[in-house]
């Protein structure tokens, strides 16, 4: 994704202060924090927690190896435990929603007013919308009867998120 990244085990011990060059972590750190927190609570993420490797730092570097400021960012992998993984969405599972487990380092950086825009965001994605992406994955890679469970728990989740996170303030 990036020519240069690393993964959360090496980066989360410069959230708080580190070395010259790691200070565009601790400076994308807080909407990165909120925008992960609220999407992995919204699609029932279960395995970024303080997994070493599920969030990586990544960027560009410029031709004589310093980090443009506006070049890098987090990145969140493997969705694989989302999404009713296991069946947990089937049967109106999906109404059944927890705080996604979260990096503490990254919990205690959240930037609530980015975390409440992100909430609006997710709150106003259309039933279509969900519809349509969830509906063009292939059989190959989801069978039609779970796109309908998937994009069902999408839609019956999204207005509860903010409630939930709310109670984490």
């Amino acid at each position: 994704m990036y020519p240069r990244q690393f993964p959360w085990e090496q980066i989360k011990r410069f959230v708080q202060t580190g070395p010259p060059g790691t200070e565009l972590i601790r400076e994308r750190l807080p909407a990165a924090a909120a925008q992960g927190l609220a999407f992995d609570t919204w699609v029932g993420q279960t395995d970024h927690n303080d997994h070493p490797h599920n969030i990586i730092f990544g960027y560009v570097p410029n031709d004589d190896g310093t980090v443009p400021v506006a070049d890098g960012d987090f990145v969140f992998l493997d969705f694989a435990m989302a999404l009713g993984w296991h069946g947990t969405w089937a049967r109106e599972g999906s109404k059944t929603l927890g705080i996604a487990p979260f990096p503490p380092a990254m919990d205690a950086a959240i930037d609530r007013a980015i975390l409440g825009g992100i909430l609006d965001r997710i709150e106003n994605v259309s039933d279509d919308t969900i519809s349509e992406i969830v509906h063009r994955i292939p059989d190959d890679y989801l069978v039609p009867e779970h796109r309908d469970v998937i994009a069902h728990g999408l839609r019956t989740r999204r207005g509860n998120v903010r409630a939930l996170l709310a109670r984490t303030s």
